[in-house]
């Protein structure tokens, strides 16, 4: 009987492991299409670090108020270790080279919102048909105002 306890015990401590060690990373969790609630722009994220940007592109930045275009670009993800959030980075070749720099306050199954590093403003994104997976904070911090930008 101790012997089938323990090893009932010890296949259970294994799925724990698998499971936790396959959690889902913010660079899997961001993979697929999001839209602000104004449908004004939309984000595209894709294996391998390809991101898309559509419609127009100053809703997730001042520096792209020239820009109402489809264009494709490249994000990085990077946790930093002393503050535990997720850092992501946007780049862009339109005439001009445009590098966006944001914290990712949230990534879920239907949420993905984030902050600019420059100005502090809150931009909030939902799931478009449903393509990303999951729904774990990304960080520790949560955003102070989850409302998309205009």
């Amino acid at each position: 009987m101790t012997k089938k306890i323990t090893a009932l015990v010890l296949v259970l401590a294994v799925v724990v492991c698998c499971f936790s060690a396959c959690a889902l990373t913010p660079d899997k969790k961001i993979l697929g299409s999001w839209k602000d609630s104004t449908g004004v722009v939309g984000l595209e994220f894709k294996e391998g670090g390809v991101c898309k940007i559509s419609g127009n592109a100053a809703a997730i930045s001042s520096a792209l108020s020239a820009f109402s275009v489809d264009s494709e670009g490249t994000y990085t993800i990077v946790k930093d270790e002393a503050t535990k959030e997720y850092h992501l980075t946007l780049n862009f070749n339109f005439v001009i080279s445009v590098k966006l720099e944001y914290v990712i306050t949230d990534i879920s199954k239907d949420v993905l919102t984030f902050t600019s590093v420059d100005s502090g403003k809150v931009y909030s994104f939902v799931a478009d048909n449903g393509t990303t997976t999951s729904s774990a904070p990304a960080s520790d911090s949560s955003a102070s105002d989850s409302s998309a930008a205009a």
